[in-house]
């Protein structure tokens, strides 16, 4: 059996399993690991406003799950993955990020709950990966649904 993954297979593989849904995780504050940071354009797909478009950076955090929930909501794993999605300020002619005073809070979070925001020390996104941070869980409710949503990133104890 092959260990490369093919999406055309992929596309075709049947099964007879129904795909279950885990209970979110409660909402709380929770220590995560930082993976691969990637950027993305963006355009809106709104037709009744002006045309927005910008930069988005997506930012993947491991939650480490604590024993006593993965034992009461039956998870089978000891960590997840929840996704952060973060709007980006870019200077006017759109060639990189806006740094001056206000800009980018949301990563400035991140800096900040990193040690990576320091005047005069070499920054960039990308260095985010593999650094450890307090992430904040929340409930957002979606068709009846509550999933979760990262509220706030803070610095490790």
């Amino acid at each position: 059996m092959s260990d490369v993954f093919d999406p055309i297979l992929f596309l075709q593989a049947t099964t007879e399993q129904a795909s279950e849904r885990r209970e979110p995780l409660p909402v709380g504050d929770y220590t995560a690991v930082i993976g691969e940071v990637k950027a993305h354009r963006w355009t809106s797909d709104k037709e009744d406003a002006k045309v927005k478009s910008g930069v988005r950076l997506e930012v993947p955090l491991q939650i480490q799950i604590p024993p006593e929930i993965i034992e009461k909501l039956g998870y089978d794993s000891d960590s997840l993955t929840v996704r952060d999605s973060l709007m980006l300020d870019v200077t006017a002619d759109g060639r990189s990020l806006d740094y001056s005073k206000g800009k980018n809070n949301q990563l400035r979070f991140y800096r900040e709950a990193t040690g990576k925001n320091q005047a005069g020390s070499s920054f960039a996104p990308a260095n985010l990966q593999g650094c450890v941070v307090l992430v904040k869980i929340k409930h957002e409710i979606y068709n009846g649904v509550p999933q979760e949503k990262v509220a706030g990133v803070a610095k490790m104890g």
